[in-house]
């Protein structure tokens, strides 16, 4: 009979955490790239969350963490969901979970117990989780000599501030209002610091958007892509969304994923003409 067991992760984890979620690499990506970037200490900044593992046997079986911002991601069998959750929420109070995201299977397991079981979602998404070498990027060529695409700078935020909030808002079912508009900037305001951010210009006024919103030296995520509804059906998410590989290639990166919506089918034929092919699933549940 195995033993398992759950416990909070802290200081000296680390190594075993890495190892654990380096062996689904797509579906950790934001795992990973937090672990990477903040550590396993949680002391409520940006990229910080508090780690939870299970244990079976003594051998770590499952992880997930409770992050600064309240969404609650997972790596973790099914069967050991609601254990493991628990664990993570009791690590991370008083913070309070306000998404679940992971693994399809994973996530479904997750919100069968409380509080998220009490809760009605105002999100429930499944995705096509994507990937691709680098390599074999298919970028297409900037249509002409007045079409740029550049490393987003403090200069772009008064446009991208409302792009950001229209994109959560259409994307994510944000609420409308000032806490989401405030919340939406913090979160590109991060991104165009961190040098993650490219912006698409024809004639030199923006167009488009594409961001990468988890990195690591070999592998990065695409996200928080965005075209304005005025510049739609035009290619120019495809562009942006080539530039900003391009550019995670030149860094020294490897492969790139990203997670797209069952449904959205022109996001889909985009990201498959730049080369990438369904590796998994994903869900995104927002409270």
């Amino acid at each position: 009979m195995t033993d398992t067991t759950y416990r909070a992760l802290g200081a000296g984890d680390e190594a075993a955490l890495e190892a654990f979620l380096a062996r689904t690499p797509e579906s950790s990506m934001f795992l990973r790239a937090n672990l990477a970037k903040a550590g396993i200490v949680d002391e409520g900044a940006p990229f910080q969350g508090a780690y939870a593992g299970a244990f079976q046997d003594g051998r770590l079986a499952g992880a997930a963490a409770l992050y600064w911002n309240g969404n609650l991601m997972v790596q973790c069998p099914p069967a050991l969901a609601a254990g493991l959750v628990g664990e993570t929420l009791a690590a991370g109070l008083p913070r309070a979970a306000t998404g679940v995201i992971g693994p399809a299977a994973q996530v479904e397991a997750a919100i069968q117990i409380p509080p998220f079981s009490l809760r009605r979602a105002r999100l429930a998404a499944r995705q096509d989780l994507l990937g691709m070498s680098l390599d074999a990027l298919a970028a297409p060529a900037l249509p002409g000599p007045g079409f740029t695409l550049d490393a987003a700078t403090a200069d772009d935020l008064p446009v991208l501030r409302e792009w950001r909030y229209a994109y959560c808002r259409e994307v994510l079912s944000w609420p409308e209002g000032e806490p989401a508009r405030r919340k939406a900037a913090e979160e590109i305001e991060r991104t165009v610091a961190d040098g993650d951010g490219y912006v698409l210009r024809v004639g030199g006024a923006p167009v488009a958007y594409a961001g990468i919103n988890a990195r690591l030296p070999e592998m990065v995520q695409i996200g928080g892509v965005y075209v304005p509804p005025a510049e739609r059906d035009q290619g120019y998410g495809r562009l942006a969304t080539a530039g900003a590989m391009n550019a995670a290639k030149a860094r020294g990166a490897r492969r790139a994923i990203l997670f797209t919506g069952l449904e959205n089918a022109a996001a889909k034929f985009c990201y498959e003409g730049l080369g990438f092919r369904v590796v998994g699933d994903y869900a995104i549940v927002l409270y």
